[in-house]
């Protein structure tokens, strides 16, 4: 590593080139860039990015339909991609692979979500799905406009958010699972404001089998 006392580098900082200029204080320093090989890397950090590519990509295919309607209306500093690829890493095992549906997140905000909220396949037709919760005191009238949506999950493909036309009010309905939300092995459901700029978070409910397109 050498030093630099002052001259045109003592300005500068970062890498040029096959080299890296270090500004500490007063002094630069100058130091030849760091190379790295494919076996360079230990089998924990390769599974770290396999992983992290892995989430990256998953964020990627829901940034239009989850991440731009819904996480970029939370408040803060962090962007929506971020808080989304955040609350989704820890659903992934170390080599990229999905390893737990119950992780995944689809939604998050400010609203509530309601008291005893069950997910449950219709005894008479299984494409179809009862759900049904208490509202209890709730605190605004306003707020029971708030309509149920959902995402259906198979594998690692979410597909939705799919609107139920079900009012908070209602403390439940039926959901019937047209072929665009099919094949489903569970649901996520989440309530959202009548205008769109508010969301609860999410519950996921396993069905106990995929549904088959018909």
């Amino acid at each position: 590593m050498a030093k630099i006392n002052e001259g045109i580098l003592g300005s500068v900082s970062g890498k040029l080139g096959p080299v890296v200029v270090v500004k500490r204080g007063d002094t630069t320093y100058i130091r030849t860039a760091p190379t790295y090989k494919p076996d360079s890397w230990s089998e924990r950090q390769v599974q770290h990015r396999q992983r992290f590519k892995a989430v990256s990509a998953f964020c990627r295919q829901h940034q239009q339909t989850l991440i731009r309607p819904i996480w970029n209306n939370l408040e803060g500093r962090s962007s929506g991609y971020q808080r989304f690829l955040k609350a989704n890493m820890p659903a992934f095992g170390p080599g990229g692979i999905l390893e737990d549906l119950s992780l995944l997140h689809v939604a998050d905000g400010t609203l509530n979500l309601p008291f005893k909220l069950n997910v449950r396949l219709a005894e008479q037709d299984p494409a179809r799905v009862e759900v049904s919760w208490h509202n209890g005191d709730f605190p605004s009238k306003q707020g029971l406009d708030d309509e149920l949506l959902f995402v259906t999950v198979s594998g690692n493909e979410l597909k939705g958010p799919f609107v139920s036309s079900i009012k908070r009010a209602q403390a439940g309905g039926i959901l019937t699972l047209q072929s665009e939300a099919l094949p489903c092995e569970g649901l996520f459901v989440f309530f959202a404001a009548p205008d769109r700029k508010s969301y609860s978070p999410d519950r996921f409910f396993p069905l106990g089998q995929a549904f088959v397109r018909r």
